[in-house]
């Protein structure tokens, strides 16, 4: 598994591993949007998601291609709006 997270005690916070296919992702990212570090590219993507309303996100040259994630991504029950 390319991700790895581990909950640290406080429960504040997490340690994420990326390595693979998702470091090669996260490399290419940094290198097209010419982000300073892997944090910042983090910290766009953490915004874009926080931002997006009825959990899609549009992309796309005429921003109208939405996203949602794949349901193998989501706690069992999770609901994502329909358009």
């Amino acid at each position: 598994m390319p991700i790895k997270v581990k909950t640290q005690d406080s429960k504040d916070s997490i340690e994420i591993t990326i390595d693979n296919g998702d470091f090669q992702a996260l490399a290419q990212i940094k290198k097209k949007w010419g982000f300073k570090d892997h944090e910042s590219s983090l910290r766009f993507a953490i915004a874009i998601l926080m931002l997006a309303e009825d959990k899609i996100v549009y992309v796309g040259k005429d921003g109208k291609d939405g996203l949602r994630p794949n349901s193998s991504l989501l706690e069992e029950g999770a609901i994502l709006n329909n358009d």
